[in-house]
């Protein structure tokens, strides 16, 4: 039976608070299959902002920032498309990096970084035209794999 992947992204969630001085958030990759199974992919990246009351377009920004290639502007690659497929094959799903390039890519936001998000906005957060983004279950089992 041949596996596909549908989607990809990246889910961001609260690893703590920094003390009244921003955040630090974890970034996760993620690949998701025709049948909604995901794969991790990796989850050695995060950043850290000083924003005390940070949007969630903000925060979208820099989870992109943080999972898209250093030489993104060089060389017109929005993604790293060949070590994205690698981590994939690595799970036993077959994709080619031009098969990745063909499937949407969102960010999502985990429960405790969401609720982080609504609370600044309830509070007066710069952004108050757009409501923060509901919260999913991307980061509450990071560990799925093939």
């Amino acid at each position: 039976m041949s596996v596909t992947v549908v989607g990809l992204g990246a889910c961001a969630e609260l690893a703590r608070t920094g003390n009244q001085r921003g955040l630090h958030v974890d970034v996760h990759e993620f690949a998701v299959l025709d049948g909604g199974r995901r794969l991790t992919l990796h989850k050695d990246r995060g950043f850290s902002s000083s924003d005390k009351h940070p949007t969630a377009d903000h925060v979208e920004r820099s989870v992109l920032t943080t999972v898209l290639p250093d030489d993104a502007e060089a060389t017109s690659e929005d993604h790293p498309w060949e070590w994205l497929a690698a981590l994939i094959a690595d799970q036993g799903v077959a994709v080619t990096p031009e098969q990745l390039r063909a499937v949407p890519y969102v960010v999502e936001l985990g429960p405790r970084l969401s609720a982080v998000l609504s609370s600044e906005h309830q509070l007066g957060s710069s952004d108050l035209s757009k409501p923060a983004r509901a919260a999913t279950s991307c980061c509450r089992s990071p560990s799925s794999t093939a």
